[in-house]
């Protein structure tokens, strides 16, 4: 049992876990998923499965058992007022824009008579092709310790890891180098000498029609940027370039006005002063991180909200502890 597994049951046994439950402050608590399914069937990055159908059904019950869950009208009427959640809210987001969003989280989504914000690749709707994090690890699957020795940004990952963790190294590290993605995947191209097979991308991501669908069936869309970029390494210019055409081509696609975003990648590094105003001069109203915490008073920094991120197959007494172990930790972070 590993130390958060011996802590949660620690929290069960005692009582802590049942009080905290019926004690969560107010505030929004946004949980962000990616893809629903089997990760065992995809020959890309398993890691951007959050969990099952099965499992997200479960997630959805818990969050509508103790949340009052909202949509963007909400918590766009919030922000304008200036106003705190007065109870314990909830958002439902799931990112990128996967055509699993529509065949397996909707469908749950629906039955349950809960909405949840759907952020789109603009550029991927409809793309035959592997966005880039799924070809970085499909690469690194493959790639041998000689060849790893000619990618620079490489040199210090870890050859002697198993090769789940050491895919992910390779992925990490490839966020965090500032030079151009594209640059990047030549490198790892260049290094193996393969290229990924057309068919992985086949089906991939929802088309405008299922997007569409999403939209006339209550749920919201949001704008993920238009090419996923980490967005903190290009120019102010092009960041605002990049968040322009995203919102544009939304629009257009679902004849509204498009105001909310999450940022791509998310975490501190992947965003900066000059995304947040780029955002703002875009006209985006609401902008979400994928930086853990509630959000006490959403009005306060309604261009970085965070969210709770939701993976590896979680069940819901696990969401359940880390709901509590967020709200323990903003509760402590406020009282400084």
């Amino acid at each position: 049992m590993g130390r958060i597994d011996l802590l949660r049951e620690i929290c069960r046994v005692s009582g802590i876990t049942s009080y905290l439950w019926r004690k969560l402050s107010p505030g929004l608590y946004v949980f962000n998923y990616h893809r629903i399914g089997d990760p065992s069937t995809a020959g890309l990055d398993p890691d951007v499965f959050s969990c099952t159908e099965e499992r997200f059904a479960e997630h959805v019950d818990l969050i509508r058992s103790r949340f009052e869950v909202i949509g963007v009208s909400s918590l766009l009427a919030m922000i304008e007022a200036g106003t705190t959640p007065a109870r314990p809210t909830a958002m439902v987001t799931l990112d990128d824009g996967y055509r699993d969003n529509f065949t397996r989280a909707f469908p749950v989504l629906h039955a349950a008579g809960t909405s949840a914000v759907f952020f789109v690749t603009t550029s991927f709707v409809g793309s035959p092709h592997p966005p880039w994090w799924d070809e970085v690890v499909w690469q690194a699957g493959r790639i041998t310790p000689g060849q790893i020795a000619t990618v620079p940004w490489l040199r210090d990952v870890i050859v002697d890891q198993p090769r789940a963790q050491f895919c992910r190294q390779v992925l990490r590290v490839f966020k965090r180098s500032t030079s151009p993605i594209d640059e990047k995947l030549g490198q790892l191209r260049g290094a193996t000498g393969l290229t990924v097979d057309a068919s992985e991308g086949a089906d991939l991501f929802m088309t405008w029609d299922q997007v569409r669908s999403l939209r006339q069936n209550g749920m919201d869309i949001g704008s993920h940027s238009h090419t996923h970029p980490i967005l903190s390494h290009l120019t102010a210019a092009e960041q605002r370039t990049d968040l322009a055409t995203a919102k544009r081509v939304l629009e257009a696609e679902l004849g509204e006005e498009v105001s909310i975003l999450a940022y791509p990648v998310g975490g501190r590094y992947a965003y900066s002063p000059d995304t947040i105003e780029a955002a703002r001069s875009c006209g985006y109203r609401a902008a979400f991180t994928f930086v853990p915490g509630v959000n006490h008073q959403p009005s306060a920094n309604p261009l970085e909200l965070r969210r709770i991120g939701v993976g590896e197959n979680d069940s819901a007494s696990n969401l359940q502890f880390a709901i509590e172990r967020v709200a323990i930790a903003g509760a402590i972070g406020s009282a400084r």
